[in-house]
């Protein structure tokens, strides 16, 4: 049948690079090789007890039959309480929800891109969110960041076109770690003050992974007379480990655009994948109803990682500096490249760079030519200090230490 076969919508989408590392760890995995995965971004210690007994739950009481396409009333009603906590008044009847937070944004692209329409996206980005606008047949525009992987109003207002219907904002940031303060987001919220037609789209799931000092702040609450712009989206995936449970949330203005955003991504919802998972659905209203201390508890946790990592990393000759958020560093590996390996490879890219960490280190990341940003390397942290971090860290400079003309 040859590639004529093959629809022209998706020919040229790449396979997720943050995906592809899975593969590499299954294979040390099978061959009992000693590695360090950091490369999938996901909780390591597991769902909370309660959590996993409101899915035995759900099961024993028969509640595995279809939903409506945004899920049950209390399920809705649940997720609207959890937009509360933020100050973001979101009704059920205003709620979209999908199969992850991946399933979120690709509806409300397929409901509201046109071909042409562009979506500003600030890089680093996360890697789905390219293929997701393209499928649809819009346009994805960056603006590259300062030495704070954060962009500037200025390199924001530049990228506004008469074609850009979306700035998509990921905070914090999956592959930086990057937080945007209360003033960096007034400051943001300024630029589509003077443009009345952009709408934002905010990815807000690493919101408990904040470090900071100051409470994390939805785009839409430090920018309150935006909020008929706004389209939240958020889950529970990456606070509560749930990530394979595949449900993801947004919460629509109160206004005919996003009653319209609301009906058509339900439409979209319905037809795909019928409805989200109803087990899922159940685990999530006890996810947010329930005992949330242990968010305290995993934050410190993370924190004590992430220093950890960051000190490893600079020892092992990979400047990198210390993220506010997230769980993910990105250390720069420019001086790297055109080092020669022991067996005489150049290594002329950052893939090239990664490739023989994976390698040589037995380290797993992800390129950040993936995210937009090369000459970086993404390292996923949610795993032990002290028998995977400090280890692999080590890994790494031995690594480094091989290579020539560096």
């Amino acid at each position: 049948m040859g590639n004529s076969f093959l629809s022209k919508h998706v020919s040229g989408m790449p396979a997720s690079a943050t995906m592809a590392t899975a593969a590499i760890a299954a294979e040390y995995v099978k061959n009992q090789v000693v590695h360090y995965n950091w490369g999938l971004g996901e909780p390591d210690g597991g769902m909370q007890p309660h959590l996993r007994e409101a899915g035995q739950r759900a099961f024993a009481e028969g509640k595995t039959k279809y939903t409506p396409p945004n899920g049950i009333l209390p399920f809705r009603e649940a997720i609207s309480e959890f937009f509360s906590g933020f100050g973001l008044a979101y009704k059920p009847g205003a709620i979209i929800v999908g199969n992850g937070s991946k399933g979120v944004l690709f509806n409300i692209f397929l409901a509201t891109l046109n071909p042409g329409d562009e979506v500003i996206v600030p890089n680093p980005r996360w890697v789905s969110y390219e293929p997701m606008i393209i499928y649809v047949g819009g346009k994805m525009v960056t603006v590259e960041p300062g030495q704070d992987f954060k962009i500037t109003p200025a390199a924001l207002e530049a990228a506004i076109t008469d074609k850009t219907k979306w700035f998509l904002f990921n905070n914090p940031s999956n592959p930086s770690g990057a937080v945007y303060t209360l003033e960096e987001q007034k400051a943001l919220g300024e630029v589509f003050r003077q443009h009345p037609d952009v709408m934002i789209l905010t990815d807000e799931m690493y919101w408990s992974f904040n470090y900071t000092d100051q409470p994390f702040v939805p785009f839409a609450v430090a920018n309150p007379d935006l909020y008929d712009r706004v389209v939240t989206t958020n889950g529970l995936a990456k606070s509560h480990a749930m990530t394979g449970l595949r449900i993801g949330f947004a919460g629509a203005p109160n206004t005919p655009d996003g009653q319209g955003l609301v009906d058509t991504a339900n439409k979209i919802q319905g037809n795909i994948a019928g409805n989200p998972n109803t087990v899922s659905q159940w685990v999530t209203i006890a996810a947010i109803r329930g005992d949330q201390s242990f968010l305290n508890a995993q934050r410190e946790l993370f924190i004590d990682r992430r220093d950890a990592m960051v000190k490893g990393l600079n020892a092992a000759g990979l400047p990198c500096g210390t993220p506010d958020g997230a769980f993910y560093v990105m250390p720069n590996v420019a001086h790297l490249i055109g080092g020669r390996t022991p067996s005489g490879v150049t290594l002329v890219d950052d893939v090239a760079v990664t490739q023989f960490f994976a390698k040589e280190a037995k380290v797993i990341g992800v390129p950040g030519s993936a995210f937009g940003l090369p000459e970086t390397i993404r390292f996923a942290y949610p795993v032990d200090r002290d028998t995977n971090i400090i280890p692999g860290a080590w890994a790494l400079g031995e690594a480094v230490r091989k290579l020539e003309n560096v």
